[in-house]
């Protein structure tokens, strides 16, 4: 019964047009209705030896499986050292949803073609740059965490304001090691609290936590010593920004700034 119903539910998806990627099977533990956060006891800031990690949830708003990785991402934003980016997807329907954005259906592409073989999914969370998970495996997305912050921490980068209101500016040490790296802004919206009235989650209040609003490209670093300049656009009304420098490898710079 368990395979004919897993099999149904892939057809479904495939009728749908959606590209997936087949998860390991969830661990009943890992997985339930009800969320709760299992590190209570444990200081994960100091586990993680005062560095940081970079957090990318890519969700939906119709997603079934979406809400306890929301919650659990809310979590690892406050409790943990994660400069983190909630990136809500447009390829589950063409019905107006409000958060999702276009650039997140590309970026969560192109970690595909590196990370999964090309296959993506909902939740999935994305750490560094280099490394993937199924949301709401929490113990794996914690392992991965700290491993990070022992392996591959980004430099932390300080985003201060400049004298031109509105403008901002970070500096990037020399770095010969690295050729090419691309720097890119992610504006976030405040945390929300939303009620969801299209699709499987229809009826639920949901709590979204750093939901992207926008994403550009800035520049291209070469590794020199310098210092970036940035006017935000304030349109969207963000709450805050993440500058993320990444190249092949994954993600080498990262800072956060609040507006």
């Amino acid at each position: 019964m368990k395979t004919i119903l897993s099999s149904l539910i892939l057809a479904s998806i495939l009728f749908l047009g959606v590209s997936v990627y087949a998860a390991p099977e969830k661990p009943a533990a890992k997985f339930s209705n009800a969320y709760s956060w299992l590190f209570s006891g444990r200081d994960i800031k100091a586990e993680m030896g005062g560095k940081v990690v970079v957090v990318e949830l890519f969700t939906s708003e119709t997603c079934a499986f979406c809400p306890n990785a929301d919650r659990y991402f809310l979590d690892l934003v406050n409790k943990a050292n994660v400069i983190g980016l909630s990136c809500h997807v447009n390829y589950f329907s063409s019905a107006v949803q409000g958060l999702d954005r276009p650039i997140c259906a590309t970026r969560q592409k192109s970690y595909a073609a590196a990370l999964t073989g090309g296959m993506k999914y909902t939740p999935q969370m994305i750490i560094n740059g280099r490394k993937e998970s199924v949301g709401y495996y929490y113990d794996n997305v914690m392992n991965l965490i700290l491993d990070q912050a022992k392996t591959n921490a980004p430099q932390l980068l300080s985003i201060t304001p400049t004298i031109s209101p509105g403008a901002y500016q970070f500096n990037l040490k020399l770095n010969s090691s690295v050729k090419s790296a691309d720097v890119w802004i992610a504006l976030y919206g405040a945390t929300i609290s939303k009620k969801i009235t299209y699709g499987p989650n229809a009826g639920k209040t949901l709590i979204y936590e750093r939901p992207v609003v926008a994403m550009t490209k800035m520049a291209t670093w070469l590794g020199d010593a310098r210092t970036f300049k940035f006017s935000p656009s304030l349109k969207a009304n963000p709450a805050g920004a993440v500058i993320v420098v990444q190249n092949n490898s994954g993600i080498i710079a990262a800072g956060d700034v609040r507006f």
